[in-house]
């Protein structure tokens, strides 16, 4: 697991565990599908977790809350994908025809199984309300999606698992040590501290 002191979140580290698990073959599912694969996983002893949210459910505004190079306060995944992993899409390529290599490690620790492809957020889009507002972790476009289309699904719970005297200079990871060490994963983790700061 990840936490993130910015947004006081914890994510999956697997960031394809639908797939891992078993719950689906690749991990892609429509909308509706998704969030309720989220609302009822239960990973780590917690119960409670959820799809990363969106704060623009609003008209897309290319260029702050749409597009690439958003704003990465206007969403979980945007903030993961520009502030924690560091990665941005250069303005004279298009997102829908060029490619460029991303980091999926956040702190020298690597977010698992990281899709090249679109992911839910739990926001749906108050425009049209058959669409749900999706990212794209190949370039960092944030844009809506019909909510019968498959996408990934990134699972997210409030709050840090750890314990809530820990500083918080910039972002902590929490790993679950890996079982068969003499600890469960509940109660075993690595701290590993930032030196960014935002």
């Amino acid at each position: 697991m990840i936490y993130d002191s910015n947004q006081n979140i914890t994510w999956l580290q697997d960031a394809n565990y639908a797939m891992t698990s078993g719950h689906d073959d690749d991990g892609q599912m429509n909308w509706f599908d998704a969030s309720s694969w989220a609302d009822s996983l239960v990973f780590g002893g917690y119960d409670d977790w959820r799809l990363a949210s969106n704060n623009g459910d609003h008209v897309c505004s290319f260029g702050s809350t749409c597009g690439l190079n958003v704003d990465p306060g206007t969403s979980e995944m945007a903030y993961m994908w520009y502030s924690i992993l560091g990665n941005s899409f250069p303005s004279d390529l298009d997102p829908f025809f060029d490619t460029i290599p991303i980091s999926s490690s956040a702190d020298g620790v690597d977010i698992l199984n990281l899709q090249l492809g679109w992911y839910w957020s739990g926001t749906q889009y108050a425009v049209f309300t058959d669409n749900a507002r999706v990212y794209d972790m190949r370039n960092g476009f944030q844009g809506t999606w019909i909510k019968d289309a498959d996408s990934f699904a990134w699972a997210v719970r409030d709050g840090d698992i750890g314990s809530h005297n820990v500083p918080e200079p910039g972002i902590l990871l929490l790993l679950a040590v890996r079982p068969g060490r003499g600890c469960s994963p509940e109660t075993t983790r690595l701290l590993i501290e930032s030196a960014r700061t935002d």
